[in-house]
């Protein structure tokens, strides 16, 4: 059903191309851009379908063979991306790419479709690119084929705003490169003092629930509700984690000038391990006094840590040289008897304990995976029902984070000592 779908709307765009449909081509121009800037080792297919002689604007056999790539890519874990003309690219890991074997695969699937086809025919229509070192001539052949598309429709560049574009159709669904690149276009002009929220940890004692630190961060939630309504913007999670270190960097550049909000309190702030490598970062250094570091604690997230774990390493050297406080965010309890993440050196570890997230606290594993960790580093966050906290405080957990947990501080919802 995705391969019939994916064909369904290669056919929809060539039915009627504007320059907004190139959004296809910017995609995956952007992603480009990002596996560049990291230097991520790929191997890029494209299979110019159009030059395939029984091919070349035919919509219905375009989108048949779209659909055996599709599934050819699902089965050997690549990305696919079909491009507005209907060619298409096929992006494989390292190692996880047969020419060979792929030849004749597509052969197969081309004599199924098309009533004949030769193997010069199929070598004919595929470029192999080893990326990153061929990332010049992939843009070149990508920038001559958007030029054509333009050229044979007498397209114009967009005027449009991405505050325009991302309350049009063309911002919906999962992140893309191309709507990041619209939110980060956004974002660069946008007033975001009145997104900025904070949020208290609180520490149960004796005498009841105090204070420890206030966490300050943006609310992508009405974010997302004014600006991108129909973005689904924690999906892909890699991409998701580039739109917060684009966050990051703004609410930085917002508190830097106000040192008076971590001159008498500990502050916590998230930190995408990209933004702490960057000049901006560097710079945001200089404005806080060395004897002031110790307030300012920086959230890591668990999937930088997942995805690039020697980046994090170094990110986690430099915070600790340059004095700042570290925290390991997002860290759901599922993984714990997983990962042995007492090992790394941090202040501290938030663990989620939010209502899709809670039900993992009753399994053994991961109850002896927490005793296997310092109690006072452990915060229960997204603390949002009665049994969370409850389970936490048996396992010897003071530190807490959450709406019920500002409930309670008030003196809302439970007693006054903060026990159900």
């Amino acid at each position: 059903m995705l391969a019939h779908n994916t064909s369904m709307r290669i056919m929809e765009f060539r039915a009627d191309i504007s320059d907004a449909d190139l959004v296809r081509e910017q995609d995956f121009i952007l992603r480009l851009r990002r596996w560049q800037r990291h230097q991520t080792p790929l191997t890029m297919v494209n299979v110019l379908l159009t030059k395939h002689p029984a091919l070349f604007d035919d919509k219905e056999k375009i989108a048949a063979v779209c659909a055996f790539l599709e599934n050819y890519a699902g089965q050997h874990h690549a990305e696919m991306h079909a491009l507005t003309m209907g060619d298409v690219f096929l992006v494989f890991p390292p190692h996880q790419f047969s020419k060979q074997k792929f030849l004749a695969e597509l052969s197969e699937a081309l004599t199924q479709t098309l009533t004949s086809t030769t193997p010069d025919d199929v070598n004919n229509i595929i470029v192999t690119y080893n990326f990153p070192a061929d990332y010049t001539p992939l843009r070149e052949s990508l920038n001559q084929s958007i030029d054509a598309v333009r050229a044979h429709r007498d397209l114009q560049p967009s005027q449009a705003t991405p505050q325009q574009l991302l309350q049009s159709d063309l911002a919906q669904g999962s992140l893309t490169a191309w709507s990041l690149s619209q939110i980060e276009g956004l974002l660069s002009d946008l007033d975001v003092k009145r997104y900025i929220r904070a949020q208290p940890l609180y520490r149960h004692t004796a005498q009841g629930w105090q204070p420890i630190a206030k966490e300050y961060y943006i609310g992508i939630e009405e974010l997302k509700k004014e600006r991108f309504p129909r973005l689904n913007v924690r999906a892909p999670e890699r991409l998701f984690l580039e739109l917060c270190s684009t966050l990051d960097k703004r609410l930085l550049n917002e508190i830097a000038p106000q040192p008076a909000l971590w001159e008498n309190q500990r502050v916590h702030l998230n930190l995408a391990m990209e933004t702490a490598l960057t000049a901006g970062f560097a710079q945001f250094c200089k404005t806080v006094a060395r004897d002031k570091r110790q307030n300012i604690v920086f959230e890591l997230n668990r999937s930088d840590l997942l995805f690039d774990f020697s980046t994090t390493l170094n990110v986690i050297d430099i915070l600790r040289r340059e004095g700042f406080g570290i925290v390991l965010d997002g860290i759901h309890p599922e993984i714990l008897p997983y990962f042995n993440i007492g090992l790394l050196p941090v202040d501290g570890y938030k663990i989620k304990v939010s209502r899709d997230h809670f039900e993992p606290l009753a399994h053994d594993d991961v109850v002896r995976a927490l005793h296997h960790l310092p109690h006072d580093k452990i915060i229960f966050y997204r603390c949002e029902q009665e049994a969370a906290l409850s389970i936490g405080q048996k396992l010897g957990i003071a530190t807490y984070q959450g709406w019920l947990i500002d409930d309670l501080a008030l003196g809302l919802g439970l007693n006054a000592t903060g026990h159900p």
